[in-house]
Parts: structure tokens; C-alpha cells; sequence
């Protein structure tokens, strides 16, 4: 059974967006980072460097409040 069992397809059905959520298991020496999708990684960078929206450029969202959708999303990091 693959790590992610159903839920991202495969052959030509596979989800192009499968590593960017869950990594690439292939790697020998696995560790918990490698482990871990891109996705996963930058959420952890972020969080790191103490990310938080930036309230000197307000955001505007172009979508209703069902979705988050922004061209931009100014941040600031320490």
C-alpha cells in the first residue's frame, strides 16, 4: 500500500501536486524531514521565523468568504 494510499491516483491519473503534499519517501536514509512535502516544510519555515501578516499592507481577498484566494499576502519575519 502506498503512504498515501487512494487519495492522490496514480499512473496517469496521479496528482501532480502528490510530492508538493507528502515528500518523496525514496529517499535511503529517510528522516523526519524528508519525510515531509514541500507544503509541509515552508508551513514549518514560516513558523520558525515567527511569520504574521503585515499590518501596514492590508490584504484584499478576491474571492467570497467560502475560499481564500489573494494575489499577494505581505508577511513579516524575524
Amino acid at each position: 500500500m502506498r503512504r498515501a494510499g487512494l487519495s492522490f491516483g496514480g499512473g496517469a491519473h496521479l496528482c501532480l501536486g502528490r510530492q508538493l503534499a507528502n515528500g518523496t519517501p525514496e529517499q535511503t536514509q529517510p528522516d523526519i524531514l524528508q519525510l515531509a512535502g514541500q507544503a509541509a516544510l515552508l508551513a514549518r519555515a514560516l513558523f520558525l521565523r515567527q511569520a504574521r501578516p503585515d499590518p501596514s499592507r492590508p490584504v484584499e481577498s478576491l474571492s467570497g468568504p467560502s475560499r481564500d484566494v489573494y494575489h499577494f499576502y505581505p508577511i513579516l519575519l524575524d
